[in-house]
């Protein structure tokens, strides 16, 4: 494994590190629900389609109505639809098509709500298309495949089960390093980045661990620069505003504020995540960041001092 980094000319490598297998448990979770849900669909889903019924229903008896000659008299006297018993006629093969799979458009749609509060705490709004574009290949997977509807739940509990096989390849894509000299990071999965970072551009080092990682001794150390690399801001904005009219003339007013706080926090690329035992870690890097506080050359002046009183002692 050391092979993959090239060191530095008398660079010491003194650790390197992989995510405990439970750093992205998150994305094992979201997985996990979905699988969870079709299971629960599997079993009760025709009972929770029929607590909503068929939104269609709603709206054929009114719909019905108003284009019906022989129940709207104002059809039946202008005469727009003389042939026409009503629009139910034309919307019920579509609606018992829908019928079948108004179950699966249930679920469907819990699974694209599951995307909300993850991208709001992950701060990563793709998750929004991912579980839009998960979802619809389910069911066009079970149509293509001429299944019936309830197939979906099968198949997505067989994608859900791979998308955990894929979150724990990510995980071990991303491999750290920790040197005399520097710290590196670098993920390769389906491409590959890399990031470095000299002990002398480190102002300071931040460990966190959640409930999850104190159970299992896991954590997370960001490195902060003075450029702010490993900074990010959490803002609160509150909106006023006012409207009116004057005769004739709107009127309109609004005040807004918003307050920011810089705090921690970087992707997994830019710190050392998910890493076990970080207490260990982070006394690692503090002592070699400490060791570099030093100017390099008053470093070196120190050693040639004492190889020369060595030289001296009889």
């Amino acid at each position: 494994m050391a092979s993959e980094l090239k060191l530095l000319e008398e660079e010491k490598l003194l650790k390197i590190i992989t995510p405990h297998i439970l750093s992205f448990h998150e994305l094992y979770m979201v997985w996990l629900w979905i699988i969870i849900l079709s299971i629960v669909f599997m079993a009760y889903g025709n009972e929770l389609s029929q607590l909503i019924g068929n939104p269609v229903n709603s709206f054929v008896g009114y719909l019905d109505w108003m284009t019906s000659p022989q129940e709207n008299p104002l059809i039946k006297k202008l005469d727009i639809f003389p042939k026409m018993e009503g629009l139910n006629n034309i919307i019920s093969p579509f609606n018992q098509y829908l019928g079948q799979y108004l179950e699966i458009g249930l679920w469907l749609t819990l699974v694209i709500l599951t995307a909300l509060p993850l991208a709001a705490l992950r701060i990563d709004f793709t998750w929004g298309p991912l579980m839009i574009f998960f979802g619809i290949t389910c069911v066009l997977t079970a149509y293509a495949l001429d299944f019936e509807p309830r197939t979906t739940y099968f198949i997505s509990i067989l994608l859900s089960i791979l998308a955990i096989y894929l979150v724990n390849l990510y995980r071990k894509a991303h491999k750290f390093y920790i040197t005399d000299r520097r710290i590196i990071t670098q993920a390769r999965f389906l491409n590959k980045k890399y990031n470095e970072l000299s002990y002398d551009k480190i102002n300071n080092v931040i460990m966190e661990q959640g409930l999850i990682g104190r159970l299992f001794n896991f954590g997370t150390i960001m490195p902060i620069t003075a450029s702010g690399l490993g900074m990010g801001s959490d803002a609160m904005a509150i909106t006023l505003g006012i409207a009116g009219q004057r005769g004739n003339t709107l009127l309109g007013a609004g005040i807004t504020g918003e307050r920011a706080i810089q705090i921690p926090r970087t992707k997994s690329m830019y710190a050392l995540f998910g890493v076990p035992k970080p207490t260990e870690t982070k006394d690692l890097i503090s002592k070699h960041l400490h060791d570099h506080v030093q100017a390099p050359y008053l470093k070196k002046m120190t050693q040639h001092l004492h190889k020369l009183t060595q030289n001296k002692k009889p």
